[in-house]
């Protein structure tokens, strides 16, 4: 359990700091209120979603750090993982991008409802977590694996695409 623990806070300090630095050096400043409100929410929503796998989940919050393209078994899949992980890091560089040249107007009202959009994504994401344990971070089927119907599924067949999320 000490190892799982210590494995999960590494991955999750280490995400925060590639996330951060993709937005904090995008944008030439560490000055960016809204960088730093949307790096807090996005870290808090992670943190509760990873406090109630360490609880509820450990096999769940052991297959998800179990990551990347490295993880995929398959060339088309490891290829897919990385233009993934580069969309994603992406997703906090443009914002970054567009402090540093400002261009386009943000009022402050729209960054917040966004970062309330980044939560909603994530409570979607748990949503997920709870309701179905095989949500691997890589593409696989297991033996004992069976068709989930309840919860976001009994709305959308793959709902955690749904609840992606971005500053």
């Amino acid at each position: 359990m000490i190892n799982l623990l210590l494995r999960t806070i590494g991955a999750f300090l280490s995400l925060v700091l590639i996330l951060a630095l993709a937005l904090f050096a995008s944008a030439g400043t560490l000055s960016y209120w809204q960088g730093w409100i949307c790096l807090a929410v996005f870290s808090v929503c992670v943190i509760l979603i990873t406090s109630y796998l360490v609880v509820r989940g450990r096999r769940l919050l052991e297959s998800r750090l179990n990551v990347g393209p490295a993880a995929e078994t398959q060339r088309s899949q490891r290829v897919i993982q990385s233009l993934a992980s580069l969309f994603f890091i992406a997703l906090f560089m443009i914002p970054g991008l567009d402090r540093r040249f400002g261009w386009l107007y943000e009022s402050p009202v729209f960054s917040l409802i966004s970062d309330g959009l980044v939560a909603l994504g994530l409570f979607i994401v748990f949503m997920v977590f709870r309701e179905n344990t095989y949500t691997s971070a890589i593409i696989e089927v297991a033996d004992e694996q069976r068709v989930i119907s309840t919860g976001p599924y009994r709305l959308v067949r793959h709902p955690m695409y749904s609840g992606p999320c971005g500053c």
